[in-house]
């Protein structure tokens, strides 16, 4: 304070409430100059100016008491607002304060970055309410756009909902009320933006459910595999029949021709499931393409143009199994383009620096990539259908136009392959799908791999790859063969099919029958084995029978594939002989010819 005080009374007071002249407030200022002008105009009455000044010391006293007073009250309100303050702007949720009438009493930065209102200013805005501007580019909420639009006597106390936005966001709502000790004076609105969260739940959710369809899709071609066995085996014992009419044999082709499609159907549930066995070459994938691209002019024909620009990029997988993949996807695009349009393929390397977003929730990390695109400006397909086109059996073509496989098998096969899918489609300008395989060098030995993997090339992924039995051989009677199997059909028909070719035939229903009866005879030449069954398994069978019988030859058959066995704790030595389930009765007798040679 500037004022200059002589006044020894003055002083004492104004240091005792203050404790130095220094902190004594500015307001008081007019009151103590003229104290001192009255102090130097009066000095001949100055003995009744000390005394008038004792007089007024004590409310003088009593007014710079709550002076101080109000002072520390205000500076605890600065500093209780500060600490508000600070709470406040530092939330990574957006906060408004609102009152009884809905107005905007006071909001943090985070809100008008989350709502995009930064920018917004004008007199005609300002006089539009907070929550009508919001309430303007929210798209679904129901809860929030009846609050913002309905009278204040309904106003819910608390509410939580999930608003979804014009730019197809989803905002997190909270409104609360807030309390004046036991009033209520106003809301206090929360949001944060969950999209990236609701995203990934929608991918797990996606993962999920297609993980169960594939555990099924694997299963039920398991079961099926078993059924084809018996019903195509049976069709070739009652086809080797004398005396089978003629219009007998039709019906039995026929019966041969439905379960070859079956066996297809099955191999594509394998396919989706990932459960195939692969065999995994390194070729360009260049050559692939342009090897089959005169076969897909001819598929697609003259009303459809088709465009192939492929650069030399590598790829590890089965290459034949790459080809059907191929084959869907523009057996797609020409559906897709009837009536005119084109198709375009396209190969090249893709070094990826930052994740995308791929098919059913499945996300492609950075990484070399060799990409397999296929684009066609075929009608497109609608934004809610593109979730469900690689589910098997769903298919947008009318009844009995397709199996609804085709891109289940693709994106099998490539997650198989350590790839994956990319969809992009927009209805009436067509659509894009990109295959996304890990890249490879070239073999140092060639500059690329042969079209046909050998039949004992290494599984993926590194399951060890039992040797396939020929498929052809002559059959050698006059043997005992051993034939275990849980399933009695199948068992039934090996046996039947082995009986006609002059073999002896004992029957068991799981490992532990099998050993009783070995430990019985001594005659056994060949152990027929499914691998998974209960009680004993094929694979611990063969184990014991190394142990006691090691020259006894063990043929392994299966519906399930060597990665399914392995995925259940049956996975095949390299040098097992295996069979998969469906087989023919000459790929059987072959096999059992192989082994008793």
């Amino acid at each position: 304070m500037n004022v200059e005080l002589r006044h020894k009374l003055l002083i004492r007071q104004l240091r005792r409430h203050f404790g130095t002249l220094a902190d004594v407030p500015e307001s008081l200022a007019p009151f103590l100059e003229a104290v001192e002008r009255a102090y130097g105009d009066a000095d001949h009455d100055r003995a009744m100016m000390e005394h008038s000044l004792e007089t007024v010391s004590s409310e003088l006293a009593e007014r710079l008491e709550r002076v101080r007073t109000a002072i520390g009250e205000r500076d605890e309100v600065q500093q209780a607002m500060s600490l508000l303050e600070a709470t406040l702007e530092a939330s990574s949720d957006a906060v408004t304060v609102l009152d009884l009438d809905g107005n905007e009493v006071r909001s943090n930065h985070q809100l008008r970055r989350l709502w995009k209102l930064a920018a917004e200013s004008g007199d005609l805005l300002d006089a539009i309410p907070l929550r009508v501007r919001i309430a303007a580019q929210v798209e679904s909420g129901p809860r929030f756009r009846d609050w913002v639009h309905r009278g204040d006597a309904e106003r819910p106390l608390r509410e939580v909902e999930e608003l979804r936005t014009h730019d197809g966001r989803v905002i997190e709502w909270h409104s609360s009320p807030q309390y004046l000790g036991d009033t209520i004076v106003g809301s206090v609105w929360s949001f944060r933006d969950i999209s990236a969260r609701v995203l990934l739940e929608d991918q797990l959710r996606q993962s999920q459910k297609m993980e169960a369809i594939g555990k099924l899709a694997g299963g039920v071609a398991h079961d099926f595999n078993n059924l084809l066995t018996v019903i195509d085996g049976n069709r070739e014992l009652l086809a080797a029949e004398p005396g089978v009419s003629a219009t007998s044999r039709e019906l039995l082709q026929e019966i041969a021709s439905a379960t070859d499609r079956a066996a297809q159907l099955t191999n594509q549930l394998l396919a989706f499931s990932r459960k195939q066995t692969l065999r995994s070459t390194v070729f360009d994938l260049a050559d692939a393409v342009n090897d089959l691209a005169p076969m897909l002019r001819r598929l697609v024909g003259a009303g459809t143009a088709l465009q192939v620009d492929a650069t030399p990029a590598f790829v590890a997988a089965d290459r034949m199994q790459l080809d059907q993949v191929l084959l869907n996807l523009v057996v797609n695009a020409r559906d897709a383009t009837i009536g005119g349009g084109s198709i375009s393929i396209r190969c090249r390397e893709l070094h990826l620096r930052i994740p995308r977003e791929a098919a059913q929730g499945d996300r492609v990390t950075p990484g070399r990539y060799t990409v397999l695109t296929v684009h066609d400006t075929g009608h497109g397909i609608p934004p809610d259908l593109q979730a469900r086109v690689f589910e098997p059996f769903f298919t947008t073509k009318a009844t009995g136009e397709g199996t609804g496989l085709g891109l289940s098998m693709v994106y099998g096969l490539v997650r198989q392959s350590g790839g994956f899918v990319l969809l992009e489609s927009t209805p009436g300008l067509g659509t894009s799908i990109e295959i996304l395989l890990p890249a490879h060098t070239p073999p140092v030995s060639a500059a690329h791999a042969p079209a046909d993997a050998p039949a004992d090339a290494p599984v993926l992924p590194t399951a060890p790859a039992p040797r396939v039995a020929p498929k052809t051989a002559a059959a050698i009677p006059g043997r005992t063969v051993l034939v275990v199997d849980d399933e009695e059909a199948v068992r039934r028909l090996v046996a039947a099919v082995l009986r006609r070719h002059g073999f002896s035939i004992i029957e068991a229903a799981n490992g532990r029958e099998a050993l009783k009866a070995l430990a019985e005879r001594d005659d056994v030449h060949l152990v027929i084995s499914d691998v998974l069954m209960p009680e004993l398994g094929g694979r611990e069978l063969a184990r014991q029978l190394q142990r006691d019988r090691p020259e006894m030859p063990v043929l392994f058959i299966s519906g399930y594939t060597n990665q399914e066995l392995a995925n259940e704790g049956g996975s095949l030595d390299a040098d097992a002989t295996f069979l998969a389930k469906p087989f023919s009765s000459k790929q059987l007798l072959g096999a059992v010819s192989t082994l008793l040679h």
